[in-house]
């Protein structure tokens, strides 16, 4: 069984994109544009490092992204 959670979809025109699944794990999907977080919150996200790595990121809302691990 796949719950879908809400908070990890958006909008974009009359398409729904997931952002994540939770099923025994999570499932991540590359964005292009950074999200943006706010004070006492982190957001972790991943994202294409330029050179085709996907990279894990973290970004809390009083600083810039921070790399927590790439793709080998």
């Amino acid at each position: 069984m796949t719950a879908r959670l809400p908070a990890g979809t958006q909008m974009d025109g009359a398409t729904r994109r997931e952002f994540f699944r939770f099923t025994n794990r999570f499932k991540l999907v590359e964005q292009t544009v950074r999200p943006s977080a706010v004070a006492d919150h982190g957001v972790l996200f991943v994202e294409d490092n330029g050179a085709g790595k996907t990279r894990l990121m973290i970004q809390f809302g009083t600083g810039t992204p921070i790399q927590i691990a790439i793709e080998v």
